[in-house]
């Protein structure tokens, strides 16, 4: 009796480990998972934007280079704060041109809150914690300083 309550404890226990697990941090705008987990090992960057502030726009050819040059080793993750509808943000993501995926939403409460200004970027290290909090727009050198990456030849 005691032996089958703890399997069946056990068992609970264990498929709540594994759902936990399966459970999104969030969608893309085109409804496919972003679990943070799936980069562990990799430099994580959420950059929190929105379409009426200038400095945001200015800023999404550097996030593509570093999206670009370094996508073995850091993922690029764009979030719009402007509560638009994923329809539009995906008409945005291609009229900018964006190669990083797009959120329109992020819990971004677990290193530290949602931002007071933008566009602001928060830089994860490959173990899952807070490095850098980046306020304003940013170029590739300065991602490339913040994570210690080499320098890359541009096409």
């Amino acid at each position: 009796m005691r032996t089958r309550k703890f399997v069946s404890v056990f068992f609970i226990l264990s498929m709540l480990i594994f759902f936990e697990g399966c459970t999104p941090d969030a969608l893309d705008i085109y409804g496919r998972p972003i679990r943070i987990s799936d980069y562990r090992g990799k430099w994580i960057v959420i950059n929190y934007w929105a379409t009426w502030c200038v400095p945001c726009i200015q800023e999404i050819p550097e996030l593509n280079k570093l999206a670009k040059y370094y996508k073995h080793k850091v993922i690029v993750l764009g979030v719009n704060v402007d509560n638009l509808s994923d329809s539009v943000l995906r008409n945005l993501s291609q009229g900018y041109q964006v190669n990083y995926p797009f959120l329109s939403s992020f819990p971004i409460e677990k290193w530290g809150g949602k931002p007071d200004d933008l566009p602001v970027t928060y830089i994860i290290d490959p173990h899952g914690k807070l490095s850098h909090t980046l306020h304003g727009p940013q170029k590739l050198e300065n991602f490339q300083a913040v994570m210690s990456l080499p320098a890359v030849t541009y096409d």
